[in-house]
């Protein structure tokens, strides 16, 4: 198996031990994997999602969606994998259990597609 070391990212080999408490807990939480590309493609998603989030943060500062409030506007990105295009869907009244934030406004959610939507392609699809 292969874990990513939290020093400097390195992937690397790990034996999973049954009764050792290291595997049960890398094991548990989801840092364990069944070969190196699946550890590779973990780093490069993980490395986005925390690229867009603190691009959002920056553009929406400390604003979080309400969702006990229908009349706010909230958005989020979405990818129509017929057209290959993303759009960008108004959602006040579902709570979208995605990867990526919600939105404050139509125009940052788009500009995070423009911003991030090849990468996100490449990294997703």
């Amino acid at each position: 198996m292969y874990y990513i070391s939290p020093y400097l990212s390195l992937i690397q080999d790990w034996t999973f031990i049954i009764h050792d408490e290291d595997s049960k807990l890398l094991y548990e939480k989801g840092l364990l994997f069944d070969t190196e590309e699946e550890a590779e493609q973990f780093i490069k998603e993980q490395t986005l999602i925390k690229k867009i989030k603190c691009w959002a943060k920056e553009q929406q500062g400390d604003w979080q969606p309400d969702w006990s409030d229908f009349s706010e506007e909230k958005w989020r990105l979405q990818f129509s994998a017929g057209a290959r295009v993303f759009t960008v869907i108004e959602n006040s009244y579902y709570m979208s259990f995605t990867i990526f934030p919600i939105f404050k406004t139509e125009e940052i959610a788009e500009a995070c597609g423009y911003e991030f939507g090849n990468e996100i392609l490449e990294v997703f699809c």
